[in-house]
């Protein structure tokens, strides 16, 4: 389902285990359950973590399990981040953690028990700098990208896009970027929602505008998860074929 948040959660304790996996329950997360044992990389090729919980707990060697699976993670989803959520019941493991994570703008702690709207802010704020890190990732490239809100509407261009589409751009936003397709009826039936269904579309022309000429392109796309409760963002690659 595109615009779902995917949230690593690893914790010792079964029961809030369970609530987490119950709060975080909704249309607007996915959770995937995390163990030490788990081979980290194949998780994270099949499901990439925005956002991971993390289990901090009093004794040393679970401690280091902990930081060992932080690094693992960090590690297998490079050049991307993954925001990570330390979850502890000892304050002055809160300390030594930021010490070894302070630099890091995806890494917050809370202390159990911990107070649920301050974990869905630290949450959503997490997942928030992991998308704008996706979407200036996405953006710089040589490819011509755009960047749609769940209306279709441009909200952002790259400059290979700025420079294929040229003077008709300022046009193009005012409306649904999928309208600008022509074809029948039929094969401009909300354009927008089979780009989320099949992240493509058929090789189609665009009008750029009466002064320029029509511009024959292949689109594809990938969604960008939204915070909870947002709408996902839309980016579309256009591929010219004239």
């Amino acid at each position: 389902m595109p615009g779902r948040t995917r949230l690593f959660v690893f914790e010792h304790d079964p029961q809030l285990s369970a609530l987490l996996a119950e709060i975080f329950g909704g249309p607007s997360y996915r959770v995937v359950p995390l163990s030490a044992s788990d081979s980290i990389p194949e998780l994270v090729a099949a499901d990439q973590p925005q956002v991971a919980l993390i289990d901090f707990p009093p004794d040393r060697a679970g401690r280091e399990v902990s930081m060992q699976l932080i690094e693992r993670l960090r590690a297998a989803a490079a050049p991307d981040p993954v925001g990570v959520v330390a979850l502890t019941a000892d304050l002055q493991l809160v300390h030594r953690a930021s010490e070894r994570f302070a630099r890091l703008p995806d890494f917050a702690i809370l202390s159990k028990p911990f107070n649920l709207d301050e974990l869905l802010d630290v949450v959503t704020a997490l997942n928030r700098y992991v998308r704008d890190h996706e979407l200036s990732s996405i953006l710089n490239t040589p490819t011509p990208m755009l960047v749609l809100d769940a209306e279709g509407r441009i909200r952002r261009t790259n400059r290979p896009a700025r420079t294929l589409l040229g003077p008709s751009l300022a046009a193009m936003r005012a409306a649904r970027f999928t309208d600008l397709f022509d074809g029948s009826p039929q094969q401009r039936d909300d354009p927008l929602a089979r780009l989320l269904r099949e992240r493509s579309l058929p090789p189609a022309t665009v009008s750029l505008g009466a002064s320029d000429p029509r511009l024959q392109v292949q689109v594809h796309a990938a969604a960008i998860q939204g915070n909870d409760g947002a709408e996902p963002l839309l980016v579309a690659w256009v591929r010219p074929l004239t």
